[in-house]
């Protein structure tokens, strides 16, 4: 039952912030060149031209695009959006989901080199807000990618999400939606 739940409430947090991306796209493309949201395959990259079918496809939630950025979104949602570490009882992000994003945006860059195409790639977490309280605003570079966490508060009305989400739009590509 909780699967189910859980399983819910991330398609909504997707349909949520694509519908509140979307609606403005449109606005935003008359006033934004080459600006692009969609839900897409991220390739494996693979070197060694051996049989790839083994690997399993990667798509991200939300990729939004413009000419020289990339924003690859994986969208979450957990009763408790942080974990335990199990060493010494910190709050820490879900590991598995930055391994996700992570390799969502190394492959990206990876197959846009192999073309020429060197967009800076950027990835998000974006947890659902829950009521553990936690919120979560963390940016880092890792191997010279910038990766954050964030939470997205959809306890409240319509504007201030789109303003949550605008915000990101600005922060991480220059541009407002």
């Amino acid at each position: 039952m909780r699967f189910c739940y859980n399983v819910i409430m991330k398609k909504l947090l997707i349909v949520t912030v694509s519908l509140l991306l979307f609606a403005n796209c449109s606005y935003a493309q008359f006033t934004i060149p080459n600006l692009s949201l969609k839900k897409t395959n991220v390739s494996a990259t693979v070197e060694d031209n051996k049989n790839d079918n083994f690997l399993p496809s990667m798509q991200s939630d939300i990729m939004i695009t413009t000419n020289d950025k990339i924003l690859i979104i994986d969208a979450k949602y957990y009763s408790k959006v942080t974990q335990k570490n199990i060493y010494n009882s910190d709050e820490t992000l879900h590991s598995h989901n930055l391994y996700q994003i992570f390799s969502y945006v190394k492959n990206k860059e990876y197959n846009l080199k192999t073309i020429n195409d060197n967009k800076n790639i950027s990835g998000m977490l974006l947890y659902a807000k829950t009521n553990d309280g936690a919120k979560l605003d963390n940016t880092y570079t890792i191997c010279g990618n910038t990766i954050s966490a964030k939470t997205l508060d959809l306890n409240c009305d319509f504007k201030e999400i789109k303003n949550q989400l605008n915000g990101i739009a600005k922060d991480f590509l220059g541009v407002s939606l």
